[in-house]
């Protein structure tokens, strides 16, 4: 929606609701001194461990919660890795991915299209 300092603002919200004041704070000083996509790479740093830490303490981890994370990266390959499994799941994703705006970067990328080409509803 454009609203940058909003969804910092947010964030840091959601992060100090899950006792991470320390990750917060970082969030928005990154933010004053490098902008919002160098704010979004931080918080998505941050995401991807969580994220291999939930997985090493046997966690089920989405596979679209990696691709999301790595899309903020601008990991390319990594997110096309995880696209492929987590179109695979039984989940909504797989059906909403090709609509999500923050999955535009990867769009003009052939493989997206084929991917979403992949992905069929099934009616009876």
């Amino acid at each position: 929606m454009g609203n940058e300092k909003g969804a910092i603002t947010e964030w840091s919200k959601l992060l100090i609701l899950r006792k991470q004041e320390d990750v917060a704070s970082q969030l928005r000083t990154t933010y004053e001194r490098s902008g919002f996509a160098a704010a979004v790479r931080m918080l998505a740093k941050h995401q991807l461990t969580e994220l291999d830490n939930r997985v090493e303490s046997g966690d089920y981890v989405a596979a679209s919660e990696y691709v999301t994370t790595y899309t903020r990266l601008g990991d390319k390959e990594k997110a096309f890795l995880w696209l492929e499994k987590a179109t695979q799941e039984r989940n909504r994703f797989a059906l909403e991915f090709k609509k999500n705006p923050l999955y535009d970067s990867l769009r003009s990328d052939r493989r997206f299209q084929q991917l979403a080409d992949q992905v069929k509803i099934k009616s009876d």
